[in-house]
This record gives structure tokens, C-alpha cells and sequence, in this order.
């Protein structure tokens, strides 16, 4: 049975969120892709392929230059725009009927339509510079943004912003990576403006907020902590296009470095038999991490009794990986089975690592 990330809707538990103190050094961010040199403005594209129906309102394609026809479909939000056209809808085949055409080159038709019918949407930009990373200062959580600015269209999902807390949506977004996110909300898109309307935001204040908004339950609970990196090797592997990087913790080290009471901190499990196992995914192509895969993890300790988990998605100092507690009850050799399985893949790809508990 093939994963959709709309299946796995549900509340977690806060402990999960409590490792991201922990771990969060071992995560690799995604590096910015810059988009082919080959990839046309929108008015190209709609001279070459759209103008061809758009121009004239063949089959009731929505007429360039009709407000009000456009305003209907501008209500759906840039990005839901250009997945019914990737797909083809109704009358209008995948891609406008040219495959060649990219999915930037898809986004950037639609907007130009729009705007030739009263709209005033940012065209996406490609391969623009990645932005700088300026140095941190009395930078804001990615929360404070959120309220101060993001919300007023995430809130509401106006003009088809994904809503605060809608997994679904935001893994759509993110697919592309967090950085490429990032540096499309900087440039503007769509009905959003450059920097969301924040001449002052920086670069790792966006990438707060998106991933606040992704999922706030875990991002507000991601104080700056640095925790020395797991090293490579055993703990990275490569199966098929996807990077597998593991990690294991011991809840006592979770709390240690919390050092906070309270219920969120109790729902740590207590003993030193518990482990936190922890699994980012990155696509081996394209670099970027992957956020909406299925990863069923297999803990067998020396007796080979086993405990069987689908690990949680959750957000991790600004970066996207899943993870979930087991009990480690014996000292020894354990092995750990990873099963992925990733949207559009008829097999999972799966992965043992060795974990020694001294």
C-alpha cells in the first residue's frame, strides 16, 4: 500500500518534542537547489503553450484578462494552482499539454496570467542567489513572527496560505526542501510579498517561521542548545535515492540537558532503559531532506525480542526528521531495521544499524 502524508494526522505526545534538545546537531539542512538555466518566464510559457486556450477561452479555460474568472481561481493560492496544472484538470492536460514544461515554468504562466487579469502576484524566482545567512542578534523566535506577521494570512489560509499546523499542506511546500522555501518567501510568490512583508526579517527568523508553522507544537519548544554531532559512518546510509542518517539518545541525557520540570518534562520516560531513535531522510539527488515518508523502525535487543514503531514527524531546530522512545531493557548488541517508504515508491527502502549499549 502505497504512504500518503494525510494519513498520518494525529496528536503526539509532547516527550517527542523534548529531543529535539538532544539531537538536533546530527540533522543535516537541505542545500538550495538552484532552479535549471533553461527555465522560462511566465510570458514565454503562455506564449508557447497556454495562450492557446487562455488567449481565446477554449474548452471554458479561464479568458487572460477576465477579473473575475481569475479571481476565483487566484483564491486557491499559488501553489494550488500549479499542482491541478501539473496534473491537468478538466479539459487541460498535464503540463498544458507540453511535459517539458517545469513546475516553476507552471507557477510563473499562472502568475503572469493573473496579473494580466488584474492580479498583483510576484513572479517565483529560480535561480536567484541563495540568501546570506546574516550573523545571528537578538534574533526573534519563529513564533514572535508568526504572530507578529505570518499569521495574518497562515491564520485564516487567505489567498491559499497553508494553515498554521497543517501538516499536509506544509509538506507539499516543503518537498522542495526548507532552504528553497526559505529563499522563496525572501523573493515573494504569489499573494505573498518579499520577505512576507518584513523589510527586517532574516534569513533564520524565516526559517523559524515556516517551521513554527509547519508544526508549532515542536518549534516552540527548540531553545539554542549545542549538542556535539554523532559521528558518520555506521550512522549514515545510502539505499536507492535515499540518505538515512540515525541516531540514538538516552532519554537520562534528554533530561539532563533539558533541566526543566514540570509535565512536558515528566513525560520523559524514566530509567536508563530508554532510548530515543531518531532518523533523518535526505533525497540522495537532490539533497533535499525528505518530509513525507513513512519510516517504520524494528528495535531487536540480544534475546531477539523486538518492539515495532512508526516514527513521528516532527521539526528539530529548523530542520524536518522522525523519531519515537524504546526501551533498550539489556546491555549489548542491538539491531535496528529502517523501513521507508516514500510517496510514488512501489518498494520501501530499507536499512539495518547496530547500536552497542555499554
Amino acid at each position: 500500500m502505497r504512504y500518503h502524508p494525510d494519513t498520518r494526522v494525529r496528536k503526539i505526545s509532547v516527550k517527542y518534542w523534548l529531543l529535539a534538545l538532544a539531537i538536533g546537531a546530527i540533522l543535516l539542512g537541505a542545500g538550495v537547489l538552484p532552479a535549471a538555466a533553461t527555465d522560462r518566464s511566465g510570458k514565454e510559457v503562455v506564449a508557447a503553450s497556454c495562450g492557446a486556450c487562455h488567449t481565446i477561452g477554449k474548452d471554458g479555460a479561464p479568458k487572460i484578462g477576465d477579473k473575475k474568472a481569475w479571481a476565483q481561481r487566484a483564491s486557491r493560492g499559488l501553489t494550488s494552482l500549479t499542482e491541478s496544472a501539473l496534473a491537468g484538470i478538466r479539459k487541460m492536460p498535464a503540463h498544458g499539454g507540453n511535459p517539458d514544461t517545469s513546475e516553476l515554468e507552471i507557477s510563473r504562466a499562472t502568475t503572469y496570467m493573473i496579473n494580466q487579469s488584474g492580479g498583483k502576484w510576484i513572479e517565483p524566482v529560480g535561480n536567484a542567489k541563495p540568501v546570506a545567512k546574516p550573523v545571528a542578534s537578538a534574533e526573534r523566535s519563529g513564533e514572535s513572527i508568526v504572530q507578529m506577521q505570518c499569521g495574518k494570512c497562515h491564520l485564516t489560509g487567505e489567498s491559499g496560505a497553508p494553515k498554521i499546523g497543517d501538516r499536509a499542506a506544509w509538506v507539499q511546500r516543503l518537498k522542495r526542501g526548507l532552504d528553497e522555501v526559505v529563499r522563496s518567501a525572501f523573493n515573494g510568490h504569489g499573494p505573498m510579498p518579499a520577505r512576507g512583508g518584513m523589510a527586517d526579517i532574516t534569513a533564520n527568523e524565516m526559517r523559524a517561521a515556516i517551521t513554527y508553522m509547519f508544526n508549532p507544537a515542536s518549534a516552540m519548544m527548540l531553545p539554542s542548545i549545542a549538542v556535539p554531532a554523532q559521528p558518520r559512518g555506521p550512522f549514515h546510509k545510502v539505499v536507492g535515492n535515499t540518505e538515512i542518517f540515525f541516531g540514538v539518545v538516552s532519554a537520562d541525557s534528554i533530561r539532563a540537558v533539558q533541566k526543566s520540570g514540570g509535565a512536558a518534562f515528566a513525560e520523559i520516560p524514566t530509567g536508563a532503559d530508554y532510548y530515543y531513535v531518531s532518523v533523518t531522510l535526505r533525497d540522495r539527488t537532490s539533497k533535499v531532506t525528505v518530509a513525507n515518508a513513512q519510516v517504520d523502525v524494528r528495535v531487536e535487543d540480544p534475546a531477539i525480542r523486538g518492539e515495532t514503531k512508526t516514527l513521528d514527524i516532527f521539526t528539530i531546530n529548523q530542520s524536518i526528521s522522525y523519531g519515537s522512545f524504546f526501551a533498550f531493557p539489556t546491555k549489548g548488541q542491538y539491531f535496528i531495521d529502517v523501513k521507508i517508504q516514500r510517496p510514488g515508491s512501489q518498494l520501501p527502502s530499507e536499512a539495518r544499524f547496530e547500536f552497542n549499549r555499554h
